[in-house]
């Protein structure tokens, strides 16, 4: 029989000692017991999460399919995923959704498209989706997440995939040669940088370049993340619809071409020897963060009840003083923000709406002449709601498209600001913390900011517009006069009436095409301004609520301080011991978290 190597043995016995841990922190802090139970079952039975995220339109989905040998999930050239789907390993292939409220529903594989893709998803609420395939890429307990993409013009996507990061443990994060590296992405994966223990940056769509072009795509990406991160980076270049086609259709030279070898031979070396320790020390790092928060609450309680009643009661009333002026400044930055943001979207949306009208102005008015021509023979009836309907079609479908396009442009230019935004409330809430620290001297906590969350403007409605039409003079003039007893001469008159009629039903419409753009024009500078509005107001409203949150813990132990000090001396001091145990408990889980970092460094 073989021996277990000493380095398993030690894993083991970490692994063993951290369900421990996680099952104490469970009965000392009831608040976040559904963390505690996640991280039990993740543990139990060694869960990997190796999320693949990134801004939409960068092939992620494809990216899974490709790693798993076929194209399970749907994708496209607009952002498709719009929950998280986890896929792991099963004898046989399973689908399932998880609904919001916890219930767990069945479904055929030819329905995963709808649940990870469209209103279904939203309209059923569901949380997650899930598929079990017998693919070897995820044995071992390997779990693949393909997230939504953010900054797309769903606001919903941003949010769950923003939701979905402390669930990770590692994370594939996709860029791509066809756009180039920007401010938005470098913001957003400070974010994720939080949370993963290792990031794999991948340039995916290298098929779209070749030779030199490449090698600048690289090394310009390459760059700018070790500008960015102060430290060197490793790039994996790769082609996920090259990869994927080549598995489909067992294509080895073209697998080989698409470079997805060289990724999973690294993604594998890395999974075999790392993955135990990245788990552990992901468990270690998302059982730190409430207990951190638990113990400054708890010091600053016996601090508070160790202070005479007026002296608690100045510092209570300090504090809120302190919170007012937190709160006007967060409004001020918030004003600020707004008016910033407004007032660059205005500007970039005005300029490039007046470029867009003057080019579709030209375009469309080439192809309307072609389309006269093709269409010469019709009566001037037929005609004019041939016209009717290209102009409608034309500029409508001119308008979808580009509205996708200066959805993509403004939240490039807000997301920047956003973090900007996001910086100054974290900065005001450690002010808050460090403030009731010092009021109370109690030692101030390093918690993790959580404050995610994105304005990406949402969908735009392609409206449609009343038509209009000269139908009373079209009917007179439509008449059939193909009667071969019809007078010859009465017939030149018809031919001229119809020439007559065409050539003013078809300047009538050149005329008209200009006023659908500009009533389309009209609509979807209203319709990106109001959705930019609402957006502003959700992520302010998200960003508040954090930081009334973040300071609501504080008030209500300074709250329930307060109400305590009023009783008797021996209620008092059953208290204090109370809140002394709990504390010192509190601490033990700590030092005990933090020996356990430093054995998982050793491993």
């Amino acid at each position: 029989m073989n021996e277990e190597s000493p380095l398993l043995s030690k894993y083991a016995a970490i692994k063993t000692r951290l369900l421990e841990l996680t099952s104490a922190c469970s009965g000392f802090d009831a608040n976040n017991n559904e963390l505690y139970a996640s991280l039990q079952e993740k543990l139990s039975n060694e869960h990997f999460n190796l999320a693949v995220v990134g801004q939409f339109k960068r092939g992620k989905t494809s990216l899974v399919n490709a790693l798993l040998g076929e194209a399970l999930l749907p994708s496209g050239v607009i952002p498709l995923t719009s929950t998280v789907t986890v896929i792991s390993y099963a004898e046989l292939p399973q689908f399932s959704i998880r609904l919001r409220d916890g219930c767990v529903r069945e479904i055929d594989s030819s329905d995963l498209g709808v649940y990870v893709t469209g209103a279904n998803a939203t309209d059923q609420d569901v949380r997650e989706v899930h598929a079990r395939l017998p693919a070897a890429f995820l044995k071992n307990g390997i779990r693949l997440l393909d997230t939504p993409g953010v900054g797309s013009v769903y606001q919903a996507n941003t949010d769950t995939a923003y939701a979905a990061l402390p669930q990770c443990d590692a994370i594939l994060f996709l860029l791509s040669v066809d756009q180039p590296l920007s401010q938005a992405e470098l913001d957003f994966l400070r974010d994720v940088r939080q949370y993963a223990e290792r990031i794999f940056f991948i340039l995916n769509k290298i098929d779209y370049l070749s030779g030199d072009d490449l090698q600048q795509a690289l090394h310009f990406t390459r760059t700018t993340l070790e500008h960015a991160f102060g430290h060197a980076v490793q790039i994996f270049p790769l082609s996920s619809t090259q990869a994927l086609k080549a598995a489909q259709d067992d294509l080895p030279e073209l697998l080989k071409t698409s470079r997805l070898p060289e990724l999973t031979a690294v993604l594998e070396n890395f999974l075999e020897s790392e993955k135990g320790k990245v788990l552990l020390h992901g468990a270690v790092r998302r059982l730190l963060t409430p207990i951190q928060q638990r113990s400054f609450e708890l010091q600053l309680a016996l601090k508070s009840l160790g202070l005479p009643l007026k002296e608690l009661d100045d510092k209570i009333r300090r504090f809120h003083e302190q919170q007012i002026r937190i709160e006007r400044e967060k409004q001020v930055i918030e004003q600020h923000f707004r008016s910033e943001s407004e007032r660059a979207v205005v500007n970039l949306l005005d300029k490039t709406l007046k470029q867009f009208k003057q080019t579709l102005t030209l375009d469309l008015n080439i192809d309307f002449d072609k389309f006269v021509q093709q269409h010469e023979t019709l009566t001037p009836k037929a005609l004019t709601q041939e016209m009717d309907n290209w102009i409608q079609q034309q500029v409508g479908r001119a308008f979808v498209d580009w509205q996708q396009g200066m959805a993509v442009t403004l939240y490039s230019e807000l997301e920047s600001r956003e973090q900007h935004f996001r910086a100054h409330i974290d900065a005001l809430l450690q002010e808050l913390r460090d403030y009731s620290s010092r009021l109370f001297d109690v030692r101030p906590e390093n918690i993790r900011a959580v404050a995610n969350g994105s304005a990406a403007i949402e969908t735009f409605a392609n409206e449609t517009d009343e038509p209009v039409g000269l139908e009373l003079l079209l009917e007179a003039i439509a008449v059939d006069w193909r009667n071969d007893n019809v007078d010859t001469r009465l017939g030149r008159i018809k031919a001229a009436i119809v020439r007559i009629s065409k050539t003013w039903v078809i300047e009538r419409h050149r005329n008209r095409l200009m006023e659908i753009i500009e009533m389309h024009a009209g609509r979807a500078r209203y319709a990106i301004l109001n959705r930019l509005d609402n957006a502003q107001s959700a992520f302010c409203t998200e960003i508040t609520r954090h930081l009334e949150q973040a300071s609501a813990g504080i008030v209500h132990v300074l709250k329930q301080s307060r109400k305590t000090r009023e009783q008797d001396a021996r209620a008092l001091q059953q208290q204090q011991r109370l809140q002394e145990n709990r504390l010192e408990q509190a601490l033990r889980l700590k030092e005990e978290l933090q020996q356990l970092t430093i054995e998982i460094n050793a491993l």
